[in-house]
């Protein structure tokens, strides 16, 4: 139930192969996932094969920023959501046009918001705003309703031990020293593999977000 999984293949990003991803999805307890790299889906049919061999339900998704903007991530219900994700980033490359801050009407396609970006009441019905594991307090004493529209979002971008790396990568994309990279330049340091059982303690006190996740999934 992880929804947002970088790879190497979103460049100077992400740090893991496809193999280490799928080989620490099984070693950490995971029974479903999606690739979302950003801005491409270079390696999704790869994964999705290589999460059949290991027993793993492996989905097809992509993250889309501007620069080093988050806007938000999709997940392909199907394979026509999944031609609408690369219909869409391939018009914004062919016409070399930034991506619009709120995502299209896809018709195949759940769209997950960073928490903070959109209101609830702005969302269409295939979309959600995403809750990392640190902004769960915030809504431990919401009323019900107010939480139908919020999943689980865990990010996984590198390794535990490769946070210097992916800074790295990072000061080479924005040409810049690591010493000058800004907080939005980079990914959190939380941004790693954490066992399934652990995810979901810390979604325990909002079980209604676990619910929704499961939905998309």
């Amino acid at each position: 139930m992880l929804l947002n999984l970088h790879s190497y293949y979103s460049l100077r990003y992400g740090t893991m192969s496809i193999e280490t991803l799928v080989e620490n999805l099984c070693t950490y307890g995971y029974d479903t996932a999606v690739l979302t790299d950003i801005n491409n889906s270079s390696a999704t049919l790869d994964f999705i094969k290589k999460c059949q061999d290991a027993g793993i339900k492996g989905l097809a998704g992509m993250e889309f920023r501007n620069d080093n903007q988050l806007l938000y991530v999709g997940i392909a219900k199907n394979e026509e959501g999944f031609k609408e994700l690369n219909d869409f980033m391939t018009h914004a490359n062919r016409t070399k046009s930034a991506l619009p801050d709120i995502a299209p009407a896809f018709q195949h396609v759940f769209i997950i918001y960073p928490f903070g970006t959109v209101q609830e009441k702005q969302l269409k019905d295939n979309e959600y705003i995403g809750i990392c594991p640190q902004e769960v307090n915030r809504f431990i004493f919401a009323p019900k309703e107010q939480l139908e529209r919020y999943v689980i979002l865990q990010p996984v971008s590198f390794r535990q031990t490769d946070f210097q790396l992916h800074k790295q990568l990072r000061a080479i994309d924005n040409n810049i020293l690591i010493s000058q990279l800004s907080v939005e330049q980079i990914g959190k340091e939380t941004e790693f593999f954490i066992k399934k059982s652990e995810l979901l303690d810390a979604y325990a006190p909002v079980p209604k977000l676990i619910e929704n996740t499961n939905c998309l999934l």
